[in-house]
């Protein structure tokens, strides 16, 4: 994660706070709050939308990570390391007490580990990029 931590910040930006040094939930929880206020103490009309982010970690796409790595200007080598990491994992799934067989899955980075919460504010970053430029600024 160290290898690849400064490149990932500079392509996530300032305003990303979640899995970056230095910054932490009370950021977003600060903002957050002096948004709403400031919003209610001007009487504008605001929407507030919360997203469980969750079950998003296992839908990324390897490739679409991959390819983000490199656009952030990580080298060949991190990039490799990360495609290796990434690579055979294995998954069971349990239900109360039951387990099923372990299957191997190709999608996701998947929650648990110090690196897949980088590896999805990288790919955030990058769809939210693209969402702006497609939405043109009011």
């Amino acid at each position: 994660l160290r290898r690849i931590q400064n490149q990932v910040d500079n392509y996530t930006g300032p305003w990303q706070a979640a899995y970056k040094r230095g910054r932490s939930c009370g950021d977003l929880v600060w903002c957050q709050r002096m948004l709403t206020a400031v919003g209610m103490e001007k009487n504008w009309s605001f929407n507030k939308m919360g997203i469980d982010m969750s079950a998003a970690f296992d839908t990324i796409k390897r490739s679409t990570i991959i390819n983000l790595l490199n656009d952030a200007g990580c080298s060949e080598d991190d990039v490799r390391l990360v495609r290796f990491l990434l690579s055979n994992t294995v998954v069971k799934i349990r239900v109360n007490s039951a387990h099923s067989i372990e299957f191997v899955t190709t999608l996701g980075s998947f929650q648990g580990d110090s690196l897949s919460g980088c590896l999805f504010t990288l790919v955030l970053a990058a769809a939210l990029y693209h969402l702006r430029t497609l939405i043109p600024y009011r």
